[in-house]
């Protein structure tokens, strides 16, 4: 493991806050209190993290990649007005997975779902500006 530099402990401590952010969005936060810090170093260490299985990705089709402080497996939910991501903790039909060898696709060794929707927020205001 490699040694701990404020740089990453201030990535990770940033990212633990936010929850969900790309990597812009953690520099831009970042910069705030920390203006000398350069997007570089975000993206480095942000990538060490990663591959020492502190944080996670979650890979975005037609975006930026978000990264996330849950390490442990899970889904997300990304809201189609405000684009604020979710963490799902269950999805009540992925035991099915476990079909797929059988159906002769062969076995699943990881895979990645991502919902899209309208968030409750931006649904409770929409109903709200309705009324």
């Amino acid at each position: 493991m490699k040694r701990n530099t404020f740089q990453r402990m201030l990535v990770f401590n940033t990212l633990q806050r936010l929850e969900h952010a790309t990597a812009d969005e953690m520099y831009r936060c970042i910069i705030q209190t920390y203006p000398s810090i350069s997007k570089a170093t975000v993206y480095r260490n942000l990538n060490t993290l990663l591959k020492e299985s502190l944080i996670s990705k979650v890979c975005m089709p037609n975006g930026s990649d978000y990264f996330d402080k849950t390490v442990e497996k899970h889904y997300h939910f990304q809201c189609k007005h405000c684009g604020r991501i979710f963490d799902l903790k269950e999805v009540p039909y992925m035991e099915h997975l476990n079909h797929i060898q059988e159906d002769g696709g062969g076995k699943v060794e990881a895979h990645t779902i991502l919902f899209s929707g309208i968030c409750a927020d931006c649904l409770n205001c929409s109903q709200q500006k309705g009324n």
